[in-house]
């Protein structure tokens, strides 16, 4: 009997030391989580998880390090209590009490930008226990210290690509397309904005305060088709979008605004063998030849709908025939019957084209009838 309890004390006695001696040299461990490659905001280092086998109170201190000039800032976080196990922290549950640079450029750059700027980093974590016995859990070496390197990279623009800009469009749901920034990452969302563009508007004001028609975030991929769950695009008016980058909830990037018309569909007219005559770039001293139809391509930059007037005359300004025809804001592929006004087989004729600001322009062509 008295054997076995000295036996008993004996296996509590050396539990006891093991736990002791276990708890009075516990080591932590830091991992630092993934981090932006386009932006690193100073307050970025406490994205971190904490691994630790006791509870207690501590201070962590980070030490950011540049490529080729050495520590640039360093920073300790307010005291901090941990759990036994994982504890996860982020740039909002863990603050600086203070930053302190050692490169003045840096600091420049920081004021002036919302990160860091781009080049090869390091952070090296020391975690220390606020009380000297870690709240009665024995003690933290001071060797304890962690390190990761990480990248910062400028990324490249985010530019949109289909619907192009001041183009016109008959796809009442088109599919929109953009070009990703570059490098890409596969965890960059995007998102996407469009709006309709009211009178007297410049897109980039119609952008900034007018609801969006279509509204999307967390799109995977650089396209977004038309909902079908919303009302098609309306012919004749013009609409603004834009595009963000977003990585890890920031945005990285942002594109131009564009903006497109929806008008009736020309593609077909593109197709035809006859050429169609640029209006603002034609030179009024050359001759075109014109058969049955003289088809006409004008980019309107001003009016989202307006009327142009175009006038056939004799090359001694006789007036043989005159028409409003209808445009919209953005390129306008017209074609007009030049029969029953009268013109005579390989006479020289002048087309005068004047829109609502006033503007003039001019081409001459010879008429050719054919059956």
């Amino acid at each position: 009997m008295y054997f076995h309890i000295i036996s008993s004390l004996k296996q509590y006695l050396l539990l006891f030391i093991v736990v002791f001696s276990f708890r009075a040299s516990a080591q932590m461990n830091i991992m630092m989580k993934p981090v932006n490659p386009y932006r690193f905001q100073t307050e970025d280092v406490w994205n971190i998880t904490v691994f630790s086998p006791v509870a207690a109170q501590v201070n962590i201190q980070a030490i950011v390090s540049k490529q080729g000039l050495g520590p640039v800032y360093n920073t300790t976080c307010k005291p901090v209590t941990l759990k036994t196990g994982s504890n996860s922290f982020s740039r909002l549950l863990l603050s600086s009490e203070r930053i302190d640079f050692s490169v003045p450029e840096i600091r420049n750059w920081v004021d002036a930008h919302p990160g860091l700027p781009p080049g090869h980093y390091s952070v090296c974590y020391t975690v220390t226990c606020v009380r000297v016995d870690c709240d009665g859990n024995g003690t933290i070496g001071a060797d304890n210290q962690y390190c990761f390197n990480f990248v910062i990279e400028p990324p490249s623009p985010l530019l949109l690509n289909f619907p192009t800009n001041e183009s016109v469009i008959a796809d009442k749901t088109p599919v929109l397309s953009w070009i990703p920034p570059s490098p890409v990452s596969g965890d960059v969302r995007y998102e996407l904005r469009l709006v309709k563009v009211r009178e007297s508007q410049s897109r980039q004001d119609a952008i900034s305060r007018n609801i969006p028609i279509l509204q999307r975030e967390g799109i995977q991929g650089a396209s977004l088709a038309y909902p079908a769950d919303i009302d098609p695009l309306e012919e004749g008016e013009t609409y603004a979008w834009e595009v963000y980058a977003n990585l890890f909830g920031e945005r990285i990037a942002r594109s131009e605004v564009w903006e497109f018309t929806i008008g009736k569909d020309s593609q077909e007219k593109k197709t035809d063998p006859f050429n169609y005559i640029k209006i603002r770039q034609v030179n009024p001293a050359s001759v075109v030849n014109v058969e049955n139809t003289l088809r006409l391509d004008y980019r309107e930059r001003v009016s989202k709908k307006a009327d142009l007037k175009i006038e056939i005359l004799t090359s001694e300004g006789r007036v043989k025939g005159t028409l409003n025809y209808p445009i919209v804001y953005g390129e306008n592929l017209m074609d007009i019957s030049l029969t029953g006004m009268g013109l005579k087989q390989d006479e020289e004729y002048r087309v005068r084209i004047t829109n609502e600001l006033g503007e003039h322009y001019e081409i001459k062509i010879r008429y050719t009838f054919s059956y």
